[in-house]
């Protein structure tokens, strides 16, 4: 069964700048994966509730807008995973993240993804990591949970302080996944290009479903 708070964002958006529509040459090459993604249905909406689910992001330099040695992110928006394809009012930047408060910066038409604080920790928690994808499928879900050594707890909930941390904590090797086990069906690519972490996630999905 869906969770009903399935994609509610956790963290403070009061710092959020709303503006026009990004340009294409920022997000295509995301959006390009994205739409790989949402066709094996990685990506997706849960029937009949139709709530999204799935996010991607990719590693950017920010620092014309706000000067930190923290992450700065592209990332899809908060419930988009429903649409088949996004535009320029579906991606968002993320310019810092106060892991005090939980309060994230961000700029653009829509607001962040709900698991924008994951993001940011496993950014941070390895700087060779630049693209992150975060996708759905109760198949892989179930048999990464058995046999999967990365993961995180079945306690711990998605888009909280301890998620956040516990990706912080994670010895990662270069590339790799990482099952969410108090996520039901969730599980996150990481690596240094957006290829190597979509090809992670379609070479597990081709593994399992033929």
């Amino acid at each position: 069964m869906v969770d009903i708070n399935e994609g509610v964002i956790k963290f403070s958006t009061k710092e959020h700048n709303q503006t026009k529509a990004l340009q294409s040459d920022e997000y295509r090459e995301l959006e390009n994966w994205r739409e790989k993604l949402w066709k094996v249905k990685l990506i997706g909406s849960y029937f009949p509730s139709n709530i999204g689910y799935g996010n991607l992001s990719v590693l950017k330099d920010y620092k014309d807008r706000i000067n930190t040695e923290e992450p700065q992110f592209l990332i899809t928006g908060t419930q988009t995973g429903h649409k088949e394809n996004l535009s320029g009012e579906d991606y968002v930047r993320v310019l810092s993240f106060n892991e005090k408060t939980f309060a994230v910066k961000s700029e653009g038409p829509c607001l962040p993804s709900s698991e924008t604080p994951s993001h940011y920790s496993l950014y941070k928690a390895k700087k060779d990591i630049k693209a992150i994808f975060h996708v759905h499928d109760s198949k892989i879900w179930k048999y990464l949970c058995e046999e999967h050594p990365l993961f995180t707890p079945a306690d711990v909930e998605y888009g909280t302080p301890e998620m956040a941390r516990q990706f912080l904590e994670m010895d990662l090797p270069e590339k790799g996944i990482i099952v969410m086990k108090g996520h039901e069906d969730g599980f996150v690519s990481y690596a240094n290009t957006m290829d190597d972490a979509g090809e992670l996630l379609l070479e597990l999905y081709h593994k399992l479903n033929g």
